[in-house]
């Protein structure tokens, strides 16, 4: 027989009830405290997800949803350990205050780095240098730039946001290439390509995003290559980097425009030739046409019947034209490394290893992750005779996700990038001899 007293009974199971409330009370309070912080919080769930994903819910570039900055931006970055002191008082400051997360210590980090000005910029370089750098001091170094110094002079950024294009964290990738946006140009894009085959479809969206507003004629290319070979993409990530594509090409200058009438029975013969079978006579006669038939080749490639028309008039380009002035086929010869013809966009990337230069480089960098890898050698070796700086980046974001590659090609790849550092270094050093 049960002898408790149903008082006691009543006041065990009223206090239990109270302990499940004050538990959940403390945990609704602990809520509040991380995710939406003392200083300027806010509980929209849209202002949560740009935490999480910069760019912003998918829809745009994301500063309006991180402006002001509020401490949720930096609550779900991951926490550091303070950095040793250095003996300058001011960077240990600086660093110390990178260190924090949320509340009144992180408004007055923001009030001290604005009031400094230019003074701060120094200091940002330095950790940006240091090795030993947290990825959570990198991060809001670059957020800071882009949100509250923006009034201040940071091109000198350019090169530290290129290289942190290629860190593991995605937090880091993804804050360098918006502030990228802001502070670079069109020969920084060749790394921005080659963020579009990130591992995170987060980072692959904010190089579109970047994309558009950097690119010129060869990064929409690059755009074009991509959607070529996104069968296998995320349906939403896809449509996302099309609709910037679109963006991009209504800003672009149609660089295939019509052109002047020319001779339409010359045309013929030339469209004869080029798609008939290859014999030593056809190959002579256009020869023999010299600068007469590039008119008409112009033509064949704005116009083309026929892949093999394509193939046939660069390749012809690349043999028998080589002292020409070829100038001109170096736009179509972009455009067609996008083709869904293998064939197609390997002889415009052998022409276009003679004819282009650093600024035509981005969709080459973007063949760097062709389905064929006879195209994925050809695209490195294109690199390592015209490429840039920047593409030296984009080898090495390459070579960084390379774990699932042919061991072949990723050597392939790191001597092609070895070569272009080299020409680059004698470049520099002619360079500097004048």
């Amino acid at each position: 027989m049960n002898t408790t007293c149903p008082t006691s009974r009543r006041r065990s199971t009223w206090l239990w009830w109270s302990a499940v409330a004050a538990i959940a009370a403390g945990g609704v309070l602990v809520w509040y405290a991380v995710y939406i912080g003392p200083v300027g919080g806010s509980a929209d769930p849209g202002q949560q997800f740009a935490a999480v994903n910069p760019e912003s819910a998918l829809s745009g570039e994301g500063s309006d949803t991180l402006q002001p900055l509020d401490a949720a931006v930096f609550d779900l970055l991951p926490h550091v350990i303070l950095p040793a002191p250095s003996g300058d008082s001011t960077l240990d400051q600086i660093r110390y205050d990178l260190s924090g997360w949320c509340g009144n210590g992180l408004a007055f980090a923001r009030v001290r780095f604005v009031e400094m000005g230019d003074r701060v910029l120094p200091y940002f370089e330095r950790i940006l240098a240091d090795p030993t750098s947290t990825h959570s001091e990198i991060e809001k170094i670059f957020i800071y730039l882009r949100l509250d110094l923006g009034h201040l002079d940071r091109r000198r950024f350019v090169e530290p946001a290129v290289e942190y294009l290629a860190h593991p964290e995605l937090d880091v990738r993804q804050y360098a290439v918006m502030l990228l946006r802001e502070i670079g140009s069109g020969r920084d894009t060749p790394p921005v390509v080659a963020m579009l085959y990130d591992e995170s479809k987060y980072a692959r969206m904010s190089a579109a995003i970047s994309l558009r507003k950097l690119g010129g004629k060869a990064d929409l290319a690059a755009l074009n290559v991509w959607l070529t070979n996104s069968r296998q993409e995320d349906p939403q990530v896809t449509e996302f980097v099309r609709e910037y594509r679109d963006e991009l090409e209504a800003w672009v200058a149609d660089a295939w425009s019509a052109k002047p009438a020319l001779d339409p029975e010359t045309l013929d013969r030339v469209r004869f030739h080029l798609s008939g079978v290859e014999t030593k006579s056809a190959r002579q006669e256009l020869r023999e046409m010299g600068d007469k038939v590039l008119p008409f080749f112009e033509r064949v490639v704005a116009e083309p019947r026929s892949p093999r028309e394509l193939e046939r008039v660069y390749t012809s380009l690349r043999v028998d034209f080589e002292n020409r002035d070829r100038s001109r086929f170096v736009e179509p010869a972009v455009k067609h490394l996008a083709h869904p013809e293998v064939g197609v966009r390997h002889s415009a990337l052998l022409l276009l290893e003679e004819i282009g230069g650093g600024r035509d480089t981005p969709p080459v960098v973007a063949l760097l992750y062709d389905s064929e890898k006879v195209l994925r050698h050809a695209a490195a070796d294109c690199l390592s005779k015209i490429g840039s700086k920047r593409d030296v980046a984009a080898l090495n974001i390459w070579l960084a996700a390379s774990q699932k590659e042919e061991l072949k090609t990723i050597r392939h790849v790191r001597e092609c990038r070895n070569e272009l550092e080299k020409r680059l270094a004698k470049e520099e050093n002619k360079s500097d001899k004048k």
